[in-house]
């Protein structure tokens, strides 16, 4: 907009002039443009470009398709050989895995076969690869590979070469072996296998295909390492259903690419033919190339996508930032019926634009040439012309810029009416401008903005600025008169600040003014252009206090004021990436004792007090030159980058020990609690170099001390991470389990003391892996890769349909699950599951069991939720653990499971006896049945008969099995006659 705005006179009537000429041009130009000249003659090179790739698309096909690939009678030869041969020799297929000689008779059998293959379908190679190598190496296999070195023709046996295979077929054919001859094939991970896998994958998925219909083509892959790189047809060889191995072709490189020669596109070779393949038609992998301009386009991960719209017919513009257009001509290597049909194979052909449009941009170059021969000559007559009409008008403008802002105007006649009218207008304009600067600077003081404005004329001596730029900049105010600077004094300040730059050119900075008392800091934007630059100046110390207040908030947590766990790994992040001299550090994890209990016994309130003492005194490293921060709740992570030695840290860690021992938190009872941690040292370099291995360290010397001694601290010991190593590196084991659902379920019988009744069934996984062979390795495996919800939707889903498959043989009886008590299912989920397995949801009984780590309130959901669904609820290893009559209270459960570790032997101690009585004088009244769980033996069921247990449930009583059963009668009429003795109704 300012270059429109600064045009001159002239040189507005010289583009009235021009505008007639080129109008000439444009009405010369359209008629070419809007009959349709250009676009017919690139119509016709786009359709000769698409016949041409037609043409050599017809001629790969044809090859593909009719020639190479027609291997359907030398299949069925090889394959009737194979099962004549293992005939004879009194075998099967079973033997090519453990017998060589086998195989390699085999091998030769074929041979004579192969080499007719190899002829007629005038290929580069044709191979068998047999399924293994008569011993336990999977990577080896037995087999036949003969190249033909006049590839393309129906050579003799002369111009062949062994590559793989038995020695004997050199000798009995008499075909030399290469000088990388193998006897047999090697998968190394360096190979593409897809040529012989995908045939044995298909082969074992469609059994009821023939193997012909089977076939696989592969891209371009490499025998070994310094071989040639071929392309294969490869189909598999079965018998009865069983895959024992793939036959096929290959075809070279050079022999492809005598095929596609880029010439027949243009004879200058500047395009390319590419045969690709496709699984959606848009994205097209590059299998092969010819040309230049394919080579640079393959260097994008082989892949090429086209523009959606097409240029011009059947050819698009290729979507690769250049300017080349492509036509795709599809070849229909697969049936409909083939596994791959979804794989589609295409010749591209490709050309860029100056070569596919070279007719049409010759003819459009004629006609621009000719149209800027006429404006040159329309520019030169409008020159001369506009000169004379406006030289009055530039001498006036030269008497303006001669004078200074306060002068006032006066002009001499020009003779002309509008210019004299102009210079009235001028004067008049000059008169009001002078009497209204003085009022910019008084307005913005009157609005009281922290902003002022600076205008810098290179032309004058003196800098306009309004009073706030002196005021913020402290400026001294003999330089400042009449809201104008001296402009020495004024350049310079900007120079000693460093703001020189402003003036020359547009830009933005924020600067803080050094010499004053308080911080302030003030944000200049300038805009510079040849004649002056305007400055505005914004007071933004407010703002920069601020951001300030906000970063620490971003950075530090607010209960401890010290770091996040953000802002620590950031630190940490940066201190090892630059730390080139770090020679001995130490990262050391606290986790606070006790927060868990004055939380729940006091509230969160004296709870923070707790965390807040701590965190004073795990500061107190900060002073050391250590990075200290809290990254959970109740852990604190630590790094100190230069310890000097591992004795002065371990006696820094025992001072933090003491200082923590020393430290109380008054409760609201009066109670003074310490404050104690557990912690873990891990040691830069010796145990890990970065922040991820010296994290995971200290974390594991952490909980390895919480479960051995809390409140001390330990260094960490590879040995003993390496003994439990499967936890940190069984994720993968616990996804497949997961997701694999492999797990089975076992039914354990709950009977009743009454009459020897079943009347319900408790689920026990099984998992069906042998590295977590049982559910506490899954459960601990589970917790530490975070995956408990995915357990707990396994756990019903599973449980629920063993219970549908056995619906009969339940009967009424209920179902008793194990649930984990933190994790809650989406009740969506378990309306799904009723309905889906058609189970009341009376019928079910959900098993928990409290801990350290239970969250009263999902537990009290949990609760809620299953009293809306109508299910009962049963407290498990009730006397154990951290389940007591506390949990009773809060839970009120359908059920309370004794556990085995007080029904073990409570025949014999009297104690054990009293805790049984104790929980069922306290269930009976409230309508909770108890259950004895763990009963191994007759006297222990006697006891708990003759103390009044309602039902019992252990090995004695019926195993757990997969298969629902009923109890055996013997236990049956021994419970009814314990309890006829006991004095109970039946």
């Amino acid at each position: 907009m300012m270059n429109i705005k600064r045009i001159s006179i002239r040189k507005k009537l010289l583009v009235v002039m021009l505008l007639v000429v080129m109008l000439q041009g444009i009405l010369c130009f359209s008629a070419l443009t809007f009959n349709g000249g250009f676009e017919y003659l690139k119509k016709s090179a786009c359709t000769s470009f698409s016949n041409t790739t037609l043409a050599r698309k017809n001629a790969v096909e044809n090859f593909m398709i009719n020639k190479w690939s027609n291997l359907g009678e030398y299949q069925e030869k090889v394959q009737a050989a194979v099962s004549s041969e293992l005939d004879a020799e009194g075998k099967d297929l079973s033997d090519l895995a453990t017998d060589k000689e086998l195989n390699n008779k085999l091998l030769l059998g074929v041979t004579e076969d192969m080499i007719d293959m190899l002829r007629y379908n005038s290929t580069t190679e044709a191979y068998i690869v047999m399924g293994g190598y008569g011993g336990k190496d999977a990577e080896e296999h037995c087999g036949l590979l003969i190249r033909n070195l006049d590839q393309g023709t129906n050579a003799d046996s002369k111009g062949f070469l062994l590559e793989r295979g038995s020695s004997e077929i050199s000798k009995e054919y008499g075909i030399p072996m290469d000088s990388y001859w193998s006897s047999r094939f090697v998968f190394d991970g360096t190979m593409d296998l897809g040529w012989y896998e995908k045939p044995v994958a298909a082969a074992e998925k469609y059994e009821d295909k023939s193997g012909s219909s089977l076939g696989y083509w592969s891209g371009f892959f490499r025998w070994s390492s310094e071989d040639i790189k071929v392309m294969s047809y490869s189909v598999p060889l079965v018998q009865d259903g069983t895959v024992y191995g793939v036959m096929g072709i290959t075809v070279s490189e050079d022999y492809l690419e005598s095929l596609m020669s880029p010439q027949e596109l243009d004879a200058e070779n500047t395009g390319s033919f590419i045969l690709a393949r496709t699984t959606d038609g848009k994205e097209y992998e590059s299998i092969f190339s010819t040309g230049i301009i394919a080579k640079a386009l393959a260097e994008d991960n082989n892949r090429i996508r086209f523009e959606t719209e097409p240029a011009n017919g059947k050819v698009y513009l290729i979507d690769d930032a250049g300017h080349n257009y492509g036509n795709v001509q599809n070849i229909d290597v697969y049936r409909r019926t083939s596994p791959y049909s979804k794989e589609k194979w295409a010749i591209i052909g490709v050309l860029p634009d100056s070569t596919l449009f070279r007719s049409s941009d010759r003819l459009q170059m004629t006609v621009m040439v000719a149209f800027a021969a006429s404006i040159v000559l329309g520019i030169a007559g409008a020159v001369v012309g506009s000169y004379f009409f406006t030289r009055p008008i530039k001498q006036m403008v030269d008497e303006i810029r001669s004078k200074d802002v306060n002068d006032e105007l006066r002009f001499q006649s020009s003779n002309v009416q509008e210019i004299d009218a102009l210079e009235n207008a001028i004067v008049s304009l000059n008169t009001n401008v002078r009497q209204n600067a003085s009022k910019v600077s008084q307005i913005i003081e009157l609005v009281n903005l922290p902003l002022g404005v600076v205008e810098y004329r290179r032309d004058a001596e003196k800098v306009f600025c309004t009073k706030k730029v002196i005021k913020m900049f402290m400026m001294e105010k003999k330089y400042y008169s009449r809201g104008y600077l001296d402009r020495k004094y004024f350049e310079d300040y900007l120079k000693e600040a460093g703001l020189e730059g402003l003036l020359a050119e547009s830009g933005e900075k924020d600067y803080q003014i050094a010499h004053t008392i308080q911080q302030r800091w003030v944000h200049l934007k300038s805009l510079a252009d040849e004649d002056k630059t305007l400055i505005t100046v914004l007071d933004i110390t407010k703002d920069i206090y601020e951001r300030q207040k906000i970063e620490y908030e971003r950075d530090y947590d607010i209960l401890t004021h010290l770091l996040n766990r953000r802002a620590f790994n950031r630190r940490m992040k940066q201190l090892l990436r630059e730390g080139n001299g770090l020679t001995l550090g130490a990262m050391i994890m606290w986790d606070l004792d006790n927060l868990k209990y004055v939380n729940d016994t006091y509230g969160h309130d004296y709870g923070d007090q707790y965390i807040q003492r701590a965190a004073v005194v795990f500061g107190g490293l900060a002073r050391d030159g250590g990075i200290v921060g809290r990254i959970s709740g109740d852990e604190f992570l630590a790094f100190v980058p230069e310890c000097g030695s591992k004795e002065w840290l371990l006696e820094k860690i025992e001072e933090i020990k003491r200082q923590l021992n020393n430290t109380r938190v008054v409760m609201p009872d009066g109670e003074a609690i310490a404050v104690r941690a557990s912690g873990g040292i891990a040691w830069y370099p010796d145990d890990g170099r970065n922040l991820d291995e010296l994290r995971k360290y200290a974390d594991f010397a952490m909980y390895d001390t919480k479960n051995s001694y809390k409140g001390a601290f330990k260094e960490f010991n590879r040995k003993a991470y390496e003994k439990d190593a499967f936890l940190l590196q069984g994720r993968e084991q616990l996804n497949k389990l997961i997701e694999g659902e492999l797990v089975n379920y076992a039914f354990q019988p709950i009977v009743s003391t009454k009459d020897g009744s079943i009347v319900a069934y408790e689920a026990l996984m099984r998992p069906k892996m042998e590295d977590l062979a049982s559910p506490a390795d899954v459960m601990r495996l589970a917790i530490s890769q975070s995956r408990l919800p995915d357990i707990e939707k396994l756990t019903f889903s599973k449980a629920f349909e063993e219970y549908a498959s056995q619906r009969d043989s339940f009967g009424d009886r209920k179902l008793f699950v194990n649930s984990i008590p933190n994790q809650i299912l989406p009740e969506e989920l378990l309306y799904s599951l009723f309905e889906r397995y058609q189970i009341g949801m009376d019928t079910l009984v959900v098993e928990m069991i409290e801990s350290e780590q239970t969250d009263i309130g999902i537990m009290e959901d949990k609760i809620q939720m299953l009293k809306e669904l109508h299910a009962q609820l049963a407290v498990d290893d009730f006397g154990a653990g951290y389940s007591s009559e506390s949990t009773l209270l809060y839970m009120q459960p359908d059920y309370v499971k004794i556990d085995m570790s007080i029904v073990r032997d409570i025949h014999k101690d009297k104690d054990r006896q009293a805790l049984a009585v104790s929980t069922i004088n306290y269930a009976r009244p409230r309508g909770i049945k108890v259950i004895a769980e763990g009963v191994e033996n007759a006297e222990e069921m006697e006891t708990l008969v003759t103390l009044g247990i309602d039902y019992l449930q252990g090995f004695y009583v019926g195993r757990p099995d997969k298969v629902v059963k009923e109890i055996d009668e013997k236990i049956k009429k021994e419970i009814k006659e314990l309890s006829r003795k006991a004095g109970r109704r039946i």
